[in-house]
């Protein structure tokens, strides 16, 4: 098993080969090796995935041993400020985001909640216009990020709205909330306020 300090050079160079090489031809296993490795990089630290965080492991050149220490010491302060920092509840981080108008990345990265359509939508147009309790809302985005739903899409492109009728009754019967609203939305030309809720 490598150090993080092995898989930051790692991490640095592969990110470094595709910004610097426009005929590089990348499959999908590299990708995927760029993402896990931020993930174990993060992981060691105990740090969650969120913007902030990744920040501090993204390169644009290979970086020296120095360079490799200092976001090793980075990350040491930013983990050691994490883990202690007082912990807030779920639905004191969606009060905050719609108090706030926080960043949905930010946010949703922070709760563990997948980032696609709905998730926005219910994000952008639920929460911040309080068309629902930030209970019911949590519950919502929780629903649908569940592996169960999940499992019933073959999503392409982050693109949900093309469901068939099928699928959103069957949705409707797990519990969904706010899909018809999302749908509505999603196909109307006006996306004004008044078919909420």
């Amino acid at each position: 098993m490598n150090s993080p300090k092995e898989n930051l050079l790692e991490l640095a160079t592969l990110k470094f080969s595709i910004l610097n090489d426009q005929n590089l031809n990348l499959d999908e296993q590299h990708y995927e090796r760029i993402e896990m490795l931020q993930l174990m990089v993060l992981n060691s630290f105990g740090l969650t995935r969120t913007i902030k965080n990744e920040e501090l492991i993204n390169f644009n050149k290979i970086p020296t041993d120095f360079e490799l220490d200092e976001v090793l010491e980075k990350l040491h302060a930013r983990a050691t400020s994490y883990l202690t920092s007082d912990v807030k509840s779920d639905i004191q981080i969606l009060t905050e985001a719609q108090t706030f108008k926080l960043d949905l990345y930010e946010v949703l990265e922070e709760l563990n909640i997948t980032i696609n359509m709905y998730s926005s939508f219910v994000f952008y147009k639920i929460l911040f216009n309080k068309r629902d309790s930030i209970e019911n809302v949590l519950n919502a985005l929780r629903l649908f990020d569940s592996e169960k739903v999940r499992n019933m899409f073959v999503v392409k492109n982050d693109d949900i709205s093309v469901l068939s009728d099928e699928f959103a009754a069957e949705l409707k019967k797990l519990g969904v909330k706010y899909y018809d609203q999302f749908l509505k939305y999603n196909n109307s030309s006006n996306s004004s306020d008044d078919f909420y809720m």
